[in-house]
């Protein structure tokens, strides 16, 4: 035989192998292969769900930044409570730029209240009335009396008119939100209403106001437009979701997408008026979930069985809770059964998966030259980024990560701030001197070892040069980042640093810099450092914060000796 033939009979027979092995497979492992498919519906369905919740969450963040925005502007004396007009003024550029804001106002302790919302929802079904009109009003409170002003201003035409009423039943300051935060001090989301008589679903989020004197301003609130939800919601589900709702706790529909031609009929705001008859699976979730209950703990209620006749579906609920509890929604999601999409072409794909398993051996083969020719570009930007001594960033990356940062501020969390830290080792001259460079260098990357030890999660540790390094830590609202830093300087020098029989005493001063909104790297290292520059003046191995010309320092005292000192230190 030649060694053509000898190779074509080889071939064949490791192609009839495969063949054989994989119809043995293919038979042995079918039932498996239907468990799969129940897995990756059910994992669809909840993957859809988490899209949806995050869609919400997303969708109201921008709130939330509005608020922070706005107080930060009270505080810093931008913005004048008591002047009405300038609030007005700057309600009304904030609805022209937000389209999901649906009003924003101030109420005050003494009654009084300053309002725009926006109209226009009702009016957009007729061509000649299209177009937003924004209603300011303002309560003026004198003792007992009450004198209410309005102006509406059509931003389609221009035209404007003004009218005022001597009093008003409403008082700003009785509703359960305003009084939540401002005993509370937080952030607080109301349940959803309507803000005018259209039947669009609204719901509000407030936060307590300081002037820059430190005087309470009142409540600031900002009204967000759920009708505009809806299209968040659409846009998440996929091609095999039926329905996604998401409903209130008084089973008001807040937002729904639906693949059904006939929509809910506008003004009806429960789910039994809305998506009856055209979506009975929907209902039978939502009844079914009702009457077993949603578990609060966010564990979803997942139905596999809704017999709609000809067609088996399955539906999933979940209890929606966002902004620490402050919203509590439910969610429900339908999809048709997994066996509904179980086909035989499912299960061709799912035995060509198998043999590209089989098959699999070039391509780890070429995963393996890729790992190996970028194995150099990989090495070179590590000599890029990371400090090859200590193995913190360097200073062009801890400034380009402090960049990002400082860019995404606005998603902190409420109960979070940053702090950025610049610190230099005291008497690591004097260590250089007597015991060599190599000692030094022991030094700095045990500080750095304990930096990330002993730092709050998360921080960013940068060398900035020698033995100056810079933090960017994150901190608890709750707490003092003076006292939080002085704490994390106390670990990193109680200790000496051990060096065959020698034990090196060494000092750490810090100067650190509360991050704020508009701050840039510089800025931020800028004002760290003067602290640090300052504090030296006055006492080495403590925690400064700025203060302008000044520095705070920590009130903790020192836990250890005095390191050596030298000209240079």
């Amino acid at each position: 035989m030649n060694p053509n033939s000898l190779r074509l009979v080889l071939v064949s027979l490791v192609v009839l192998l495969q063949l054989t092995s994989l119809a043995v497979v293919s038979f042995l492992t079918k039932e498996q292969l239907g468990n799969q498919a129940q897995v990756e519906a059910t994992s669809t369905l909840t993957a859809r769900a988490d899209e949806v919740v995050e869609k919400t969450r997303l969708f109201l963040v921008p709130a939330w930044s509005q608020l922070n925005t706005a107080r930060q502007l009270f505080s810093d004396g931008m913005l004048d409570a008591r002047r009405d007009q300038q609030l007005a003024t700057f309600f009304r550029s904030q609805l022209r730029s937000n389209a999901w804001l649906k009003g924003m106002y101030l109420a005050r302790e003494d009654g009084s209240l300053v309002q725009v919302a926006r109209f226009g929802e009702e009016r957009r079904a007729n061509p000649r009335l299209a177009g937003d009109i924004l209603i300011t009003k303002t309560i003026v409170a004198d003792g007992d009396s009450r004198r209410v002003d309005f102006e509406e201003h059509d931003e389609r035409s221009g035209l404007s008119r003004r009218w005022s009423k001597p009093d008003d039943a409403g008082v700003p300051r009785r509703p359960p939100w305003y009084q939540s935060a401002r005993d509370e001090r937080r952030l607080v989301w109301s349940d959803v209403y309507s803000l005018h008589e259209n039947g669009q679903p609204v719901v509000s989020a407030s936060l307590p106001v300081r002037t820059i004197d430190g005087m309470d301003a009142g409540v600031l609130s900002v009204a967000v437009d759920l009708h505009e939800l809806t299209r968040f919601i659409k846009r998440s589900s996929g091609p095999d979701i039926n329905s996604a709702v998401m409903i209130d706790a008084n089973g008001r529909v807040i937002a729904y997408s639906s693949t059904h031609r006939t929509a809910p009929q506008r003004g009806t705001n429960d789910i039994e008026s809305m998506f009856r008859p055209i979506d009975e699976a929907l209902l039978e979730l939502y009844a079914r979930t009702n009457a077993t209950g949603i578990s609060a703990s966010g564990e979803d209620a997942l139905i596999e069985h809704l017999d709609m006749g000809d067609v088996t579906q399955m539906g999933l609920a979940r209890k929606v809770n966002l902004f620490s509890g402050s919203i509590q929604w439910t969610l429900l999601i339908t999809q048709p059964h997994w066996t509904e999409l179980q086909t035989s072409d499912n299960l061709l794909s799912s035995v060509m998966k198998l043999a590209s398993i089989i098959i699999a051996a070039p391509g780890i083969m070429a995963l393996l030259l890729i790992l190996a020719i970028t194995a150099p570009v990989y090495r070179l930007h590590r000599r890029a980024t990371i400090d090859q001594l200590t193995r913190a960033y360097n200073r062009d990356e801890f400034e380009n990560r402090l960049r990002h940062r400082i860019a995404e501020l606005h998603t902190l969390p409420a109960d979070k701030q940053l702090v950025g830290v610049v610190l230099d080792l005291d008497g690591f001259k004097t260590i250089n001197d007597r015991h060599g460079h190599s000692a030094g260098d022991h030094i700095l990357r045990t500080v750095v070892r304990r930096l990330q030890k002993h730092a709050p999660a998360d921080s960013l540790i940068g060398r900035l040069g020698g033995d100056e390094f810079a933090l960017l830590c994150c901190v608890n609202s709750d707490l003092v980042p003076l006292a939080v830093m002085e704490d994390l300087r106390q670990q990193v020098t109680a200790t000496p640093v051990q060096r065959g029989n020698s034990a090196h005493v060494f000092g750490v001063t810090m100067g650190i810099s509360e991050i704020r909104v508009g701050d840039t790297a510089e800025s931020v290292l800028e004002r760290a450092d003067q602290a640090l520059v300052n504090g030296k003046l006055l006492e080495k191995n403590r925690t400064y914060q700025f203060a302008g010309d000044t520095a705070l320092i920590a009130p903790q005292p020192k836990s250890h000796p005095e390191p050596e000192r030298t000209e240079a230190a």
